[in-house]
């Protein structure tokens, strides 16, 4: 049968007598390859082609390309040797899903025949495109690259004059107070582990931590109380280091751009004595005299119920200025003897503080004094009082009076007029012992 023509016949498929209209190759095969041998197909197919009449088996086209982007099947199987004519279905187009469609069908399939070719398949058609993917999410806003810095270092330090609390920058701080809490404050919040490993002190042995809230304020505080340097008024104070280095971090893991430390020194705690001797310092005064303490200073009364007393006085210009606290002040003498039942008649010695600038003033006996408490008993040796209560507002008032303290040493009875000898001598030296906290 030529390939250049058409043709009816009949088509025997399962003993069913079918028409088939039967059509040239195109240019599937070369014009000159007469009828194409029946046992060859030249065609691709899209999509799942028709199968073959009977007494031949019919080449099936290769599924269509499915999914993402696929490439039309091609049929690879032939057509059976010596069967009837028939041309095959158009095989179904491919599905997409997706991605790039797929490709169009090739060409159809064909029939393989001696007498005559199988009708060409329909090509499969193309899958649609698919959709274009979703865009991603935002990303986060940039990290945080700034190192961190310490904004504030502050302490607790002493101050005059009743040894008030306040805060105080760290860096060169003096007076510091031996319990006092160190106070550091960080640009942003920092990292505990980073930032406590990084303090470092030479001085202070053992501190604990504590943070704020928000991991911007790190409190330390000593486990031991801080050092005094102690000696009298030229001792130097001690200085205490502290250092946080570079190896803190922020929350973000940024270190510290360099390494901080700073020094600061706690009180010096000065002990010194004034010491009231000489004329001008230690007076015996009587009833009807004022003179300097000689040999033979009493207080008491005598046979002529004159009374006595022996005047004292300590300057303050000696005591530097700045002083915080008072820890000490005692005032002590030497007994030397004494006459009579003086401490039966007339009590205790006591301490008077007054103000008779100079001690040689007139009518001591009747200016205003205070009572300071009892100096000697009986016969103790070395008498003492304690004037502690007493010594800041003395210091305070200074200048007031100029800077001398004064004291009138004597009993509280004068005289008892009964003309009996009753009196106790004392040593014409007094000391005034103190003890004081100074930056």
């Amino acid at each position: 049968m030529s390939s250049k023509r058409l043709s009816s016949s009949l088509f025997s498929v399962l003993g069913v007598a079918v028409p088939v209209l039967v059509a040239g190759f195109g240019n599937a095969c070369s014009s000159d390859f007469e009828g194409c041998a029946a046992s060859r197909s030249c065609g691709a197919a899209a999509g799942e082609a028709g199968e073959g009449g009977s007494g031949a088996t019919a080449g099936k086209g290769g599924a269509g390309g499915k999914g993402a982007g696929g490439s039309a099947g091609r049929a690879v199987e032939m057509g059976g040797e010596g069967g009837e004519e028939a041309g095959g279905k158009g095989g179904t187009s491919g599905s997409n899903s997706g991605g790039t469609g797929g490709m169009a069908g090739g060409d159809a399939g064909q029939g393989g025949g001696d007498d005559e070719g199988g009708a060409p398949g329909t090509g499969g058609s193309g899958g649609s495109s698919g959709s274009a993917g979703a865009g991603g999410t935002a990303g986060s806003s940039a990290l945080d690259m700034t190192p961190p810095t310490l904004t504030l270092k502050r302490l607790t330090r002493l101050v005059p004059p009743s040894a008030a609390r306040d805060e105080a920058d760290l860096e060169g701080a003096t007076g510091v107070a031996a319990d006092t809490t160190l106070v550091l404050t960080f640009s942003e919040p920092m990292d505990r582990v980073t930032t406590q490993a990084a303090f470092q002190s030479a001085d202070i042995s053992g501190v604990t931590f504590a943070w704020s809230g928000d991991d911007t304020v790190l409190t330390i505080t000593p486990n031991a109380a801080l050092a005094y340097a102690t000696g009298d008024s030229t001792v130097a104070a001690l200085s205490y280091t502290i250092s946080i280095t570079d190896t803190a971090e922020d929350q973000a893991g940024n270190r510290m751009a360099s390494s901080w430390s700073g020094t600061f020194s706690t009180m010096r705690q000065v002990s010194q004595t004034l010491t009231a001797s000489g004329a001008e310092a230690v007076r015996h005064i009587r009833t009807s005299s004022n003179t300097s303490c000689g040999s033979d200073p009493w207080v008491g009364d005598n046979t002529f119920n004159e009374a006595s007393c022996i005047a004292i006085q300590f300057d303050l210009a000696l005591i530097p200025e700045g002083i915080v606290s008072w820890l000490r002040s005692t005032a002590s003498g030497e007994f030397l003897n004494r006459e009579g039942a003086a401490f039966t008649h007339l009590g205790d010695v006591h301490f008077y503080e007054f103000d008779a600038v100079p001690l040689t003033t007139a009518g001591w006996a009747t200016m205003p004094i205070v009572d300071r408490g009892v100096f000697a008993y009986n016969d103790r040796q070395y008498p003492s009082i304690d004037l502690l209560g007493s010594m800041p507002e003395a210091y305070a008032t200074q200048g007031t009076n100029g800077t001398l303290l004064q004291y009138r040493v004597s009993f509280p009875i004068q005289t008892n007029s009964d003309e009996t000898l009753q009196l106790v001598r004392f040593a014409c030296t007094y000391d005034l012992e103190l003890e004081y906290l100074i930056p």
